[in-house]
Parts: C-alpha cells; structure tokens; sequence
C-alpha cells in the first residue's frame, strides 16, 4: 500500500555518498625553524585537495625520514589532529615530537685487515661534528661495500652500530666483514641462440685470474640491456675452486 502511494523504504535507497573532506590547511607543531613549504611539499597530502588517511599515515612516515636528516634521530609523530576550517574545510596538524638533535662525535672502522682505516674512510660521508644523517649512514654502507667488492671482496658485508656518547652526540661504528679475496676462474654464459658468446663476454672487462671487480660486473650487466638485443640480463658469481668464482650471464633474447 506505502509503496503505491509513492513511499519507499530506507533501507531500499542507496546509502548517502559522503563527500570529500577538502584540505584548508597543512600545519607542524613541535619544531621550530622547520622549512614547512618544502616539507609540505613532499606530502601526498595537498592543501585543496581530498583529504585521505592512508596518505596521512604516509605523509607521517616522510615527515619523519625529513627529519631523521636534519638530525632529529628519535623523532615521531605524536599525533595527527584535524580541526575544522572555514567553509567546512579542515585543518590538518601534524603534531611532532622531535627529540634532541643529534651530531656525530666519532666514525669508526672495525674489523678491517686487508685495508687501512685512512683508504677506506675517503669514501664515506659521516664525519665528526656533522649532523647525524639516516640517508648516509646508509650511502656509506653501500661505498664501504663497493669498496671491497671492487677489489674481489664480493661477500664483504658491514654491520653498522650506533652508541649515544652524550647529549645529542652519536659514535657510529662500521663493523666490517671482509671475508675472502676472490679472483674469477671464467664467465659462464646461457640462454644466447642469435648473440655470440664472445660479444656478451667482451662486455665484461675481466680476464681469467682477474680480481673480481663488482663495478665492472655490474657495468657489463648494463652495457648489455643497452645493446636492445636482450630483454632480460641477470648476472652472478657462484663459487667455482677455492678461492675463484666464475660470472654466470643467463640472457634473455628480444
């Protein structure tokens, strides 16, 4: 009888659409001297724009790295707070606790045998007395690495240890394990039908008897995927006789 004289269930109609909540503003509370406009514009989150918690959590975790450079080690977020705004608009607010900030007192090299301390240190960026970075504590990690393996220590590996001197102070330690030199017994190469084996081992500027250098491995790969004869290149150094390891290329033909 309602529904022939026009009426119709609730539970029949669609749930209301609920509309975006549009962005007013993006602020920071609990830091000073913060380059806002640029952090701001890192963040997934954008003034005029929808806002999303996902991309909130996000925005928190950028926040943060951004801060981890600047040498706030311990910084977090304390909490997300949104208020409202004009023209129903919000507000959001980052609220950030930052810790102290924190310098380098001191870089260490530990375990290394086969190589002095002052020719490896060249190659890392954490000095004493300069802000405490994530980003190249990390760099360094990856240059002591190339290091070694550039000079036939391919399975060399660096553990990276941190120790609070002092207020705002951090020692940082490399604990490096340099396992064994290697020199290659021989380039191994497969899955080749059009290209000759001796124009992808060119490629590779290593010999019988040569350290293994993994910058030159590596640059081969590459030289390789530049020819466009190749779809895909995947390139490793298995063992072979003590003390060797060969180069296996698997090639995948375009």
């Amino acid at each position: 009888m309602f529904l022939a004289q026009g009426w119709v269930a609730s539970a029949q109609n669609p749930d209301p659409v609920e509309k975006p909540q549009i962005i007013e503003a993006i602020r920071f509370e609990g830091v000073k001297g913060l380059d806002e406009e640029e952090l701001r514009s890192n963040l997934g989150l954008k003034v005029k724009g929808s806002y999303d918690e996902e991309v909130q959590f996000a925005d928190e975790i950028i926040i943060k790295r951004s801060l981890w450079e600047q040498g706030y080690v311990y910084a977090d977020i304390h909490e997300v707070r949104t208020q409202l705004g004009a023209a129903g608009r919000i507000i959001v607010v980052f609220v950030i606790e930052p810790g102290d900030i924190y310098r380098v007192s001191e870089v260490k090299l530990t375990g290394n045998k086969a190589f002095k301390s002052t020719e490896i240190a060249p190659t890392t960026q954490a000095t004493a007395g300069k802000l405490y970075s994530h980003s190249s504590i990390k760099e360094d990690e990856e240059m002591i690495l190339y290091f070694y393996g550039s000079r036939g220590y391919v399975d060399a590996t660096v553990d990276i240890h941190l120790l609070e001197v002092g207020k705002g102070s951090m020692k940082v330690t490399y604990e490096i394990t340099e396992g064994q030199k290697y020199l290659l017994q021989a380039i191994q190469i497969s899955g080749n039908v059009k290209v000759k084996e001796e124009a992808i081992r060119k490629r590779f500027k290593l010999a019988s008897g040569d350290a293994i250098d993994c910058f030159l491995v590596e640059q081969g790969r590459q030289e390789l995927l530049k020819t466009g004869r190749f779809e895909s290149v995947q390139v490793s150094t298995p063992a072979a006789k003590p003390g060797y390891k060969n180069i296996e290329v698997i090639v995948g033909e375009k």
